[in-house]
């Protein structure tokens, strides 16, 4: 535990949640490799590109993410915690703290945005792929326009994204 404590920097860190909206979870089973990838493609670029973003940070950012695929009550609820520093490294080398220390790291709505676009995108492009496969219950979507009407409703819903306050400690 020393050395793990010694790795770390000596900044706040945030707690990032980022969650697939339970219409997916039937697919999940079926796609369990191809769906984990996409939700850390997504929910990580959609960090790197805040963080690289000169509005928000204008740096490198680093993180650690964990998958979660059950929620505390035992059904299945895909996401992935990711703890990110305070700051990160620009093109200088130099650190640099985010702009609204302490109150947040990254707007939550805009992120939710981003993420959920890179998601769909990702889904899409698997699904034209003939990479997505889909269950007994889902097997309507075998045809484009009802693919593309389920994409629709995904876009058309808020994606929960969380990212709380730092720790007052790592």
């Amino acid at each position: 535990m020393a050395a793990r404590l010694a790795d770390l920097l000596p900044v706040p860190y945030y707690h990032s949640i980022f969650t697939l909206p339970h219409v997916i979870n039937p697919l999940v089973p079926f796609n369990k490799a191809l769906l984990y990838e996409m939700i850390f493609d997504s929910a990580s670029q959609a960090l790197l590109q805040f963080g690289r973003d000169p509005k928000w940070l204008g740096a490198q950012i680093g993180f650690f993410g964990i998958l979660h695929s059950w929620g505390s009550k035992m059904w299945s609820h895909l996401h992935v915690h990711f703890i990110v520093p305070a700051g990160g490294v620009d093109a200088n080398g130099h650190w640099v703290e985010p702009k609204y220390k302490g109150r947040f790291l990254f707007p939550v709505r805009a992120v939710s945005q981003v993420y959920r676009g890179k998601f769909v995108q990702r889904l899409k492009n698997a699904y034209y792929q003939g990479r997505l496969v889909l269950p007994e219950g889902y097997r309507h979507l075998a045809d484009p326009k009802q693919f593309e009407r389920f994409v629709d409703a995904l876009v058309g819903r808020d994606w929960n994204v969380h990212i709380k306050r730092p720790f007052s400690t790592p």
